[in-house]
Protein backbone atom coordinates (compact mmCIF):
# COMPACT_ATOMS: atom_id res chain seq x y z
CA UNK A 1 0.00 0.00 0.00
CA UNK A 2 1.32 3.23 -1.07
CA UNK A 3 -0.22 7.03 0.48
CA UNK A 4 0.56 8.04 -3.08
CA UNK A 5 -2.08 11.22 -3.26
CA UNK A 6 -2.62 14.38 -0.73
CA UNK A 7 -5.18 16.74 -0.64
CA UNK A 8 -4.05 20.17 -1.91
CA UNK A 9 -7.46 22.37 -0.61
CA UNK A 10 -10.19 21.57 1.41
CA UNK A 11 -13.16 20.67 -0.11
CA UNK A 12 -17.12 20.47 0.50
CA UNK A 13 -18.67 16.86 1.28
CA UNK A 14 -19.59 15.61 -2.08
CA UNK A 15 -22.79 14.11 0.18
CA UNK A 16 -23.77 17.79 0.31
CA UNK A 17 -23.42 18.72 -2.98
CA UNK A 18 -26.00 17.66 -6.32
CA UNK A 19 -24.09 15.48 -8.81
CA UNK A 20 -23.71 17.75 -10.79
CA UNK A 21 -21.20 20.00 -8.67
CA UNK A 22 -19.39 17.45 -7.52
CA UNK A 23 -16.56 17.27 -10.27
CA UNK A 24 -15.70 20.62 -9.98
CA UNK A 25 -15.49 20.30 -6.32
CA UNK A 26 -12.93 18.24 -6.48
CA UNK A 27 -11.34 19.83 -8.92
CA UNK A 28 -7.84 19.81 -8.43
CA UNK A 29 -8.55 18.87 -5.04
CA UNK A 30 -5.77 15.98 -5.19
CA UNK A 31 -1.53 15.90 -6.21
CA UNK A 32 0.58 12.98 -6.29
CA UNK A 33 2.46 13.14 -2.62
CA UNK A 34 6.26 13.89 -2.57
CA UNK A 35 7.59 10.97 -1.54
CA UNK A 36 5.42 8.75 -4.24
CA UNK A 37 6.35 7.37 -7.93
CA UNK A 38 3.81 5.44 -9.68
CA UNK A 39 5.45 5.63 -12.71
CA UNK A 40 4.65 2.58 -15.12
CA UNK A 41 2.25 1.17 -12.09
CA UNK A 42 -1.39 -0.12 -12.19
CA UNK A 43 -2.60 1.34 -9.39
CA UNK A 44 -5.78 0.81 -7.26
CA UNK A 45 -7.91 3.38 -5.49
CA UNK A 46 -10.30 1.93 -2.78
CA UNK A 47 -13.15 4.08 -1.78
CA UNK A 48 -16.14 2.96 0.15
CA UNK A 49 -18.78 4.30 -2.10
CA UNK A 50 -19.11 6.00 -5.06
CA UNK A 51 -21.67 7.83 -6.54
CA UNK A 52 -20.89 10.27 -9.35
CA UNK A 53 -17.20 9.12 -9.77
CA UNK A 54 -16.47 12.66 -9.26
CA UNK A 55 -13.38 11.77 -6.79
CA UNK A 56 -12.16 8.63 -8.22
CA UNK A 57 -11.82 10.28 -11.62
CA UNK A 58 -10.21 13.43 -9.87
CA UNK A 59 -7.21 10.89 -8.08
CA UNK A 60 -7.13 8.92 -11.34
CA UNK A 61 -6.42 11.96 -13.07
CA UNK A 62 -3.53 12.86 -11.09
CA UNK A 63 -2.20 9.40 -10.92
CA UNK A 64 -2.19 8.82 -15.23
CA UNK A 65 -0.39 12.80 -15.63
CA UNK A 66 2.25 11.22 -12.97
CA UNK A 67 2.67 8.02 -15.21
CA UNK A 68 0.81 5.41 -13.94
CA UNK A 69 -0.14 2.93 -16.65
CA UNK A 70 -3.57 1.93 -15.55
CA UNK A 71 -5.98 3.28 -12.53
CA UNK A 72 -8.04 1.04 -11.18
CA UNK A 73 -11.10 1.45 -8.58
CA UNK A 74 -12.50 -0.92 -5.91
CA UNK A 75 -15.47 0.43 -4.20
CA UNK A 76 -17.44 -1.05 -1.41
CA UNK A 77 -20.40 0.13 -2.39
CA UNK A 78 -22.29 1.95 -5.39
CA UNK A 79 -25.24 4.90 -5.01
CA UNK A 80 -27.89 4.37 -7.91
CA UNK A 81 -29.45 7.40 -8.72
CA UNK A 82 -33.11 7.24 -9.39
CA UNK A 83 -34.60 8.10 -13.15
CA UNK A 84 -38.13 9.38 -13.12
Amino acid sequence: MLDALRRTRRTASQTDLPASRRHANVRGAFALAPHASVADAIVVLVDDVSTTGATLNACAAVLLTAGAREVRALIVARALTRTR
